[in-house]
């Protein structure tokens, strides 16, 4: 069979170009994969509202604990795995203790219903606590022996809230 030198370029050709496209989707998946090692390796996620961020279980999900616009209040607000989105849950409220100055208190959050994004209680993705304790946004070790999420249960849950500054 004899074949002619125009076809045989152009199957050279489009040889070379499939294999370019290969090549780069490769690359691709390639730089995907050690984007996931990071990902699973000690990055993390910047709190939206200035708080401090918690990652609940295996990067499930977020709760970003912070002190609130009114004297008195810490706010909870959850997020998904990747601090993307909001997410609503049904929770009614959830306890937790804040330790101000080495004394221990019990907290309740309480949901937050919010008419211009639909939130109510039981569906929300903001909580609040309010205690007259923590009217000057002191620093707070926060601890929530459990919560629930989506069908999911996490347990002792702790974070560092520094202190804030009024302006």
């Amino acid at each position: 069979m004899q074949t002619r030198p125009h076809a045989l370029s152009a199957t050279l050709i489009a040889c070379c170009l499939g294999l370019l496209v290969l090549s780069g989707c490769g690359g691709g998946a390639h730089k995907d994969d050690h984007e996931h090692d990071d990902h699973e390796h000690g990055h993390s996620h910047e709190p939206r509202h200035g708080g401090v961020a918690v990652v609940l279980g295996d990067e499930a999900y977020h709760v970003e604990f912070t002190h609130g616009d009114v004297p008195g209040t810490l706010r909870a607000y959850f997020f998904d795995g990747h601090m993307e989105n909001y997410i609503r849950i049904s929770a009614p409220s959830f306890a937790g203790t804040g330790t101000v100055a080495g004394e221990t208190r019990p907290l309740t959050f309480s949901p937050v219903s919010d008419a211009a994004t639909g939130e109510t209680a039981g569906d929300t993705a903001l909580f609040e606590a309010r205690a007259d304790w923590l009217s000057g946004a002191p620093a707070v070790e926060l601890r929530v022996p459990r919560l629930d999420v989506r069908g999911t249960t996490f347990t002792d849950i702790a974070a560092s809230l520094p202190a804030r500054a009024h302006p």
